[in-house]
């Protein structure tokens, strides 16, 4: 499987060669003039930090990431919302869409789970179409995505979600199951939300509503 473009490791095994060169030049230079080891020392315990630090944010970048769709999960999901709970204004200017995949059970059953992973990465590249910033859009269940958005940046969110599923219905006819999505959406209220899980509630019975339609 493709690691996401998330880790950067191209950018990592970029720096990683340049350290390396540097070290085997030292190294060279050390060999023929001994006071220079000092030297040496110094740039294999920086190389040694570099590689220890790049390792960790390696795994903390993987440890938020759903492999599968290459969005964040729910583990970093939840780390964003105690977060907009800390930081009040930044959670007066947010946006939150939930996504409800139809149909998804109905493809595990009839065509089994590599179908139905197929039609996760699909959902998932389609909707980064329309909603593009990867960091903001998450896995939060097994058919269920969120995307954050800015309030006062973010326009016509209907009808962005009503191109995404024109977008969908129009790869249907390549695959061999019917492909649909229900979404709901609100933004933060001062007058109506305190909290998070206040303007997350709002967003659910929009979903509700449109999935019992």
């Amino acid at each position: 499987m493709k690691l996401p473009d998330i880790l950067n490791i191209q950018c990592i095994w970029s720096w990683h060669l340049v350290l390396q060169n540097l070290l085997l030049t030292i190294s060279s230079i050390s060999s023929k003039h001994p006071s220079s080891s000092h030297l040496e020392r110094c740039c294999l315990s920086f190389y040694d930090h570099y590689l220890q630090k790049q390792k960790l944010v390696y795994l903390q970048k993987l440890a938020d990431t759903d492999l599968l769709t290459d969005t964040m999960n729910r583990n970093a999901y939840e780390k964003k919302v105690n977060r907009l709970n800390v930081q009040k204004d930044k959670l007066h200017t947010t946006g939150l869409i939930l996504f409800d995949l139809d149909n998804l059970k109905i493809i595990n059953d009839r065509f089994g789970h590599e179908k139905g992973d197929e039609a996760l990465q699909l959902y998932s590249q389609c909707i980064k179409q329309f909603f593009p910033d990867k960091e903001n859009l998450f896995r939060i269940g097994g058919d269920e995505f969120a995307y954050f958005y800015n309030k006062n940046k973010e326009n016509n969110i209907g009808d962005k979600i009503a191109q995404l599923n024109q977008t969908l219905e129009s790869t249907e006819h390549t695959f061999n199951y019917p492909l649909s999505i229900s979404s709901g959406y609100a933004c933060f209220l001062p007058e109506m939300d305190s909290t998070f899980k206040d303007l997350a509630k709002r967003s659910d019975l929009m979903l509700y509503r449109i999935k019992r339609k």
